[in-house]
């Protein structure tokens, strides 16, 4: 009886001590998604008039342990077109409305959206449409 309850109250102490130490089940990281102008991870725009304005939405989601602050970039083809900065509490996601438009020359390209975390110089995460420009 004396061994269970010692095993008992190990068990409730490891479990007090995991639910206030998440970083130590849970590894710090960050969500990062494209979706297009209807809320829906398919469907991106896939051609575009040259000029033709678009939207999409960028998900962020902080799961680091802390506050932190992310730029996101937009580029078409390696050449940066849209940039935009945000701070987002531990355990919040934020999705921010970003235009793109179509450059004037046709073409095919990759639009690239790249997520910045605390200033660093190189994305932490990238992921990509494929845009084909023509009249």
């Amino acid at each position: 009886t004396w061994v269970m309850a010692a095993v008992f109250g190990l068990l409730v102490v490891t479990v007090g001590f995991l639910a206030a130490n998440p970083a130590l089940t849970n590894p710090a990281h960050t969500e990062f998604y494209v979706l297009n102008e209807s809320g829906n991870a398919s469907d991106y725009p896939e051609t575009l008039v040259p000029g033709e304005p678009a939207e999409v939405t960028v998900g962020i989601g902080n799961h680091e342990h802390e506050p932190g602050e992310y730029r996101v970039a937009v580029t078409w083809n390696g050449t940066t077109t849209t940039e935009r900065t945000v701070r987002i509490p531990d355990e919040t996601t934020r999705e921010l409305p970003i235009n793109i438009r179509a450059p004037n020359s046709t073409g095919r390209y990759r639009v690239e959206f790249q997520l910045y975390h605390s200033g660093g110089s190189e994305p932490d995460l990238t992921t990509w449409l494929w845009i084909r420009v023509q009249s």
